[in-house]
């Protein structure tokens, strides 16, 4: 990339990780020259950076930047490379190398994600900059140092190597720098960012396909006797988009005074369930539809029996609930949920052959409990 004398010079290039080739790989083209480079690599610092030992600089890296860089610059070129533990000034880091075609700063992101390269380029008296970001790479930590010390080496040797078909002649002058005054509000260099270009966006988070749910249930019956209190576990699978199918099952205990009877129901079946949120929302909003074999049993017990008389039936039905939720952690939540509950056909209760109770078809229904998902 080239620029007007005298000007700086920002290039961004983005790096996927390993086994991934980039540009600079292609080096063909390039008229290699005996040249002679000093490297300061910024040291990191153990109190404030986080970057994984290796992936900040180091003997292997370094080691990889080297045979990248001679490959492209030539076995005649030299490198020195120097560690120190800030970061100089431009006039201070030319002045240490009064010899050298060309000076090299390299530091890095107090995260380990990118890395800067200053580079004095002695022949035409200016400084280039470049920003290079790391990706995510599937590798194993001595290959990711290795390729990252490999592109670092590529992209600092290809602003020393001449194209063959540029002649000086054809080249404005070079002017000088300006002189920069030593700022102590000035900010560091390391992991300071010069590109305005939007960072890629990150790989979106791997959808969870499984919820298993637990909740705590209760019932009361519309225009009838039907109250119960219990407990349900449920299990779902992502089907498409947010479309989800549900299987569960749910047991419920309660009486009926008027028959002196206690009653016990369970609940058997499965359904599916609509997310109206996305999956990466804090807030939980659904509603789903169950149908299902409902088990009821009566047990009635008078001060004159001696044992007491249970009768029990099956009962098909379905059940409409709206869920709300709110997640406590990104796989775990709270959530309630409420409806209507409806079986095919009344249940009458008989005592001394007198109907005393009647448990409705339709019951409506609350629930309060934790999901978690995997």
């Amino acid at each position: 990339m080239s620029a007007p004398a005298g000007a700086d010079c920002t290039t961004v290039v983005r790096y996927g990780g390993s086994g991934r080739q980039t540009p600079l790989a292609d080096l063909s083209y390039l008229h290699l020259l005996a040249l002679t480079l000093t490297i300061i690599v910024i040291a990191q610092n153990p109190n404030a950076d986080s970057c994984e030992p290796g992936l900040c600089g180091g003997p292997a890296m370094m080691s990889a930047f080297r045979q990248a860089a001679q490959r492209v610059l030539g076995r005649d070129a030299r490198l020195y490379a120097m560690v120190v533990t800030s970061d100089p000034s431009d006039e201070a880091a030319v002045t240490n190398a009064p010899s050298a075609d060309g000076v090299v700063e390299l530091s890095f992101s107090s995260a380990g994600k990118s890395a800067r390269v200053h580079c004095y380029l002695a022949r035409e008296k200016r400084w280039i900059d470049r920003e290079i970001s790391f990706g995510d790479s599937p590798g194993s930590p001595q290959s990711e140092i290795n390729e990252r010390g490999r592109l670092l080496g590529f992209a600092v040797a290809t602003m020393y190597a001449n194209d063959p078909n540029d002649s000086p002649e054809e080249q404005e002058p070079p002017s000088p720098p300006p002189v920069k005054a030593p700022t102590p509000e000035a900010a560091p260099r390391v992991g300071a960012r010069l590109d305005t270009q939007p960072r890629s966006p990150a790989l979106p988070e791997r959808r969870a396909r499984h919820v298993a749910e637990f909740a705590a249930v209760m019932s009361t019956g519309l225009e009838g006797t039907a109250s119960g209190l219990g407990a349900s576990a449920g299990f779902r699978l992502a089907l498409t988009g947010p479309v989800w199918a549900r299987l569960f099952i749910a047991a419920r205990s309660g009486n009926v005074p008027e028959a002196q009877a206690s009653t016990r129901t369970a609940l058997m079946g499965g359904g599916v369930s609509f997310a109206f949120l996305p999956d990466s929302a804090s807030l939980e909003l659904g509603t789903r539809l169950d149908f299902f074999a409902s088990y009821f049993d009566v047990s009635h017990l008078s001060e004159d029996d001696i044992a007491p008389d249970r009768r029990s039936r099956w009962q098909a039905g379905a059940d409409i609930v709206a869920e709300g939720g709110w997640r406590v952690t990104r796989d775990a939540g709270a959530f309630l949920g409420a409806g209507v509950e409806a079986t095919l056909g009344k249940t009458e209760i008989y005592t001394h052959h007198q109907r005393v109770a009647v448990v409705p078809p339709f019951r409506a229904t609350a629930e309060l409990g934790f999901r978690t998902r995997f």
